[in-house]
């Protein structure tokens, strides 16, 4: 049997060759993830009135009748003889909150002369 004195481990002649290897690999491998990063293809924005997949939204929005105005998240009915303020609350989950107001604040809100913010603040709604 031949043994070569300081020959060292069996995996020592290939050393070199993965050392190659890693230096020629690192810049390889950055240059195809910049390529990728740089040449990917852009995701399309909707354009207004889509959703995420382009598709139209909906436009069966309510629409208000003699006894009821619909605003955007409120609304104002007449049921009975007494009149009614709706609104989405801004507490955790939102829920759909209802008090009672004069019949001359259903008319002007019907009219479009008052809004949400004045209702609010004329009935202290929280």
């Amino acid at each position: 049997m031949f043994i070569l004195v300081g020959a060292g481990p069996w995996w020592a002649p290939f050393v070199p060759i993965a050392i190659m290897v890693m230096l020629l690999a690192a810049p390889l491998a950055l240059a195809i993830t910049l390529v990728r990063f740089f040449f990917r293809k852009q995701p399309r924005l909707p354009l207004r009135g889509q959703d995420e997949t382009g598709n139209p939204y909906p436009s069966n929005t309510p629409r208000s009748t003699a006894d009821e105005f619909i605003g955007q998240g409120w609304s104002v009915r007449a049921l009975g003889g007494k009149f009614y303020f709706a609104y989405i609350s801004g507490e955790l989950a939102g829920r759909k909150k209802e008090i009672e107001i004069s019949e001359s604040d259903f008319q002007q809100a019907k009219s479009g002369n008052i809004g949400f913010d004045e209702l609010c603040i004329k009935y202290d709604v929280s």
